[in-house]
């Protein structure tokens, strides 16, 4: 590591703001290293009012005014252990000499490409519970060519009661929507921020994953504990959303008590995409593809050629039912929506969208009047109702009312899935044509990823 590439040898101390710090590691080496701690980002004294000082660099981490613009890598230890954390009554939001109620915790100059951005092991605090109610708080927005955002986790993100905009914990891809898309790995995202003076009706909603750009890939990220409010937070929850992109990759992703949509789209064109191998546990909504009319019409959403396959879901119980157009859900595996005033000849909507192999075990929901439903399968929430060859609800899946037939389910497709394996020698397994080397360590991890193991693989893990 070089010794240049950490805040301390530009002077900084815990306890500072490191936002310049960072920002110089990065404008001298193109890389900052950040050690474990709680490190603050912003400024709230008077100086501040005043423009004191670089008001924009004291304020947020960002680069890209200067000739770094790409390759840049800031990493941390590790979850947890790294934090960055804005500071309570944050005036960050109010940047050069005028308010400023959309803040990002870092953003690089937003018209300058910053390619092979790579961000490690941090955990980014929005603080929004201990700042102005006004001020809608994100985490990270960025703009270039295979960025990759890894290892990280993200809390008490949230959108004011000035509703200026969706709030975002990372929205980041290409300037030219068709170069080579980000890739997200292994983050966490829990806590959302809450006001208890929102706005009643509708608010802007909260997207923890805005992503585009070609071959994008989000695998491996888990959402727990995301809590939808109605007297106190009112956005509508949404873990990911894809636009515009061709043969995105959302996989092996993880949904743990998501009061909200796991995987939302309403604008641009999206080809190609493929949610596979995702689970869900406690979950409001699966799926939902919006296409409705915007003021350009090129975000008008088109949705082609999606593969939705083996993702094992567990849907919630006793949702409310709301308006299409306000924060809840009716508990369904797939909703879409599709606005009756477009012109169908030009605004296709969805086309060979077929969801495939998952095993759903459906939940409950209150209607208007009171009376309870089973969660629907595919719903249409609002517009024109389509038919199978634009959304097709294949025969293979498999919908339950029971949490003893979906876990009988699982287990069986996870035996059909898992290769035969054999132990021949410590730390040595093989399996049909080839070697791997496992400690147990893995075996162990291997353990807690499946919802039910195999009494071979347990008698395995006995036995290193």
């Amino acid at each position: 590591m070089n010794t240049q590439s950490t805040p301390e040898y530009y002077g900084y101390t815990i306890g500072q703001n490191i936002a310049p710090y960072i920002n110089k590691c990065i404008e001298n080496t193109k890389e900052c290293y950040v050690s474990v701690g709680t490190h603050i980002i912003g400024r709230n004294d008077s100086n501040f009012w005043s423009n004191v000082g670089n008001v924009y660099n004291d304020s947020i981490i960002t680069w890209g005014w200067g000739p770094v613009k790409t390759d840049v890598k800031l990493s941390g230890v590790g979850k947890d252990k790294t934090i960055l954390r804005f500071i309570d009554d944050v005036q960050s939001r109010r940047l050069f000499n005028s308010p400023a109620d959309y803040v990002f915790m870092m953003q690089p100059k937003y018209d300058e490409s910053c390619d092979n951005l790579i961000v490690d092991g941090i955990t980014w605090d929005g603080n929004f519970t201990h700042n102005s109610s006004s001020s809608t708080i994100n985490g990270i927005r960025a703009r270039g060519k295979n960025i990759t955002i890894q290892n990280c986790k993200f809390i008490d993100f949230g959108v004011g009661t000035n509703q200026t905009g969706e709030c975002f914990e990372i929205t980041v891809g290409p300037i030219n929507n068709t170069d080579k898309g980000p890739n997200i790995y292994n983050n966490t995202f829990t806590n959302p921020g809450a006001k208890s003076n929102s706005v009643t009706g509708f608010v802007p909603e909260h997207t923890y994953l805005g992503i585009w750009g070609n071959d994008l890939v989000a695998d491996n990220n888990e959402w727990i504990n995301c809590i939808y409010d109605l007297k106190t937070q009112q956005s509508p929850l949404h873990g990911m959303t894809i636009g515009p992109s061709k043969n995105a990759k959302l996989t092996n992703n993880r949904f743990n008590n998501f009061q909200g949509g796991c995987v939302y789209m309403d604008s641009w064109i999206n080809d190609g995409a493929i949610i596979k191998g995702n689970t869900g546990y406690n979950i409001w909504e699966f799926v939902q593809l919006t296409c409705k009319s915007w003021g350009d019409p090129s975000q008008v959403s088109i949705n082609t050629n999606f593969k939705i396959a083996k993702n094992n879901i567990q849907l919630s119980n006793d949702l409310q039912y709301y308006e299409w157009d306000k924060p809840g859900s009716v508990s369904s595996f797939f909703g879409y929506c599709y606005d009756p005033s477009l012109d169908t000849t030009q605004h296709k909507g969805f086309q060979n969208v077929v969801a495939e192999d998952n095993i759903v075990l459906l939940g409950t929901y209150k209607q208007l009047d009171g009376t309870t439903k089973t969660s629907e399968k595919l719903v249409c929430y609002w517009g024109n109702v389509v038919g199978s060859d634009k959304i097709n609800l294949s025969s293979s899946n498999q919908f339950v009312t029971s949490s003893a037939s979906f876990n009988a389910l699982t287990a069986s497709a996870i035996v059909s899935q898992t290769p035969t394996i054999s132990l021949i020698g410590t730390g040595s397994l093989v399996t049909t044509g080839s070697f791997i080397t496992v400690n147990r360590a893995d075996l162990l991890a291997i353990q807690q990823s499946f919802i039910v193991l195999t009494n071979t693989l347990t008698k395995l893990i006995t036995k290193t």
